[in-house]
């Protein structure tokens, strides 16, 4: 059986969101898979990706090929470099060995920088209200 890890589109339209599988090649982009490895959302600024390092390394342990574009995410978050690393076995720092059993959070952002949450709307500081108006009434 010809096993590859590749993307599974899922959200809805025109608001992709991805699963990283394991599946047989012969399957359907969205059909059935072995396993799950990760989520990639690229609508988000920028596209965060997480990924079971511990799953990923045992695949690819086994051989299992990567999709271009699965290939292409795992370079730029790193998880291909951690891999080759403990292939050729180099020892990793406590904090990479630490990393390769949680599930990896990280953004594709050159800088490096995390996502900046967003203000909402319409909700205005209660403390600027209050000193521009006073509190008697107007007398």
């Amino acid at each position: 059986m010809a096993v590859k890890i590749r993307l599974a589109r899922h959200g809805r339209k025109k608001g992709p969101f991805y699963r990283i599988v394991v599946a047989d090649m012969r399957m359907a982009r969205d059909g059935r898979y072995i396993d799950l490895l990760g989520t990639y959302n690229p609508l988000a600024n920028p596209a965060e990706v997480q990924v079971n390092q511990a799953k990923t390394f045992r695949w690819l342990g086994e051989g299992v090929q990567l999709s271009e574009t699965v290939e292409k995410i795992f370079d730029k978050t790193g998880v291909l470099t951690r891999y080759q690393a403990l292939k050729g076995g180099e020892a990793l720092r406590d904090e990479e060995k630490k990393l390769a059993t949680k599930i990896f959070d990280h953004p594709l952002d050159e800088h490096g920088s995390k996502r900046k949450g967003k203000k909402r709307r319409g909700a205005a500081p209660a403390e600027v209200k209050a000193e521009g108006a006073p509190a008697g009434g107007g007398e």
